[in-house]
């Protein structure tokens, strides 16, 4: 959400939405914005440790989150146009007792 945020801010105004959905299997958190979006050759880069596309930034946020994701069997992909938007899927497993 906060990188969604410094995307809409770049652009001047815009619009984040929250979409929370689910299936037999996963949880489903869509965060969408309208913001100045991601080139294809950075998105390709965008979970590597370290990279950052941003001046103040470290580069270790969207790996971080990717690895505990994964711990869990949950998985975060993004999808993006320049110009356009971004929307980053973060799918974690439904708890099942039985489990």
């Amino acid at each position: 959400i906060k990188n969604a945020y410094d995307a809409v801010s770049e652009k001047g105004m815009g619009k984040i939405h929250l979409i929370v959905s689910d299936s037999e299997e996963f949880i489903i958190f869509d965060i969408e914005d309208n913001g100045v979006g991601i080139s294809e050759e950075k998105i390709k880069h965008i979970f590597d440790e370290f990279y950052t596309t941003k001046q103040s930034g470290s580069g270790i946020g969207l790996s971080i989150v990717k690895h505990i994701l994964e711990l869990y069997n949950a998985e975060i992909s993004v999808k993006s146009k320049l110009n356009v938007g971004t929307i980053f899927t973060v799918k974690i497993p439904v708890y099942d007792e039985k489990d």
